[in-house]
């Protein structure tokens, strides 16, 4: 996927389910958001800027996470999947 697209869809959504592949092709996913003005992401130290990747924040993993946009497979809206989505 290219960076832009990726950068616009996940800032748009919110927050989001990512599908990619890791670096030995593996399928991955984590629950993700581009939105870090919450008191519980804010809180937290954000790692320095990387060239090649978006820089999100994983729910799941409750960390910040670089993902490259060549490995995203898919991006969800989580509130699809939790159905908030007429």
């Amino acid at each position: 996927m290219e960076r832009l697209v990726a950068e616009s869809t996940m800032t748009k959504l919110g927050d989001f389910i990512v599908e990619y592949s890791n670096s030995v092709g593996k399928p991955k996913y984590f629950v993700g958001t581009t939105d870090f003005t919450t008191p519980h992401i804010a809180e937290r130290r954000r790692p320095i800027h990387s060239a090649s990747g978006i820089l999100t924040f994983s729910w799941d993993a409750d960390k910040f996470k670089f993902i490259d946009p060549k490995a995203i497979k898919r991006i969800t809206p989580l509130s699809k999947i939790l159905r908030n989505v007429p």
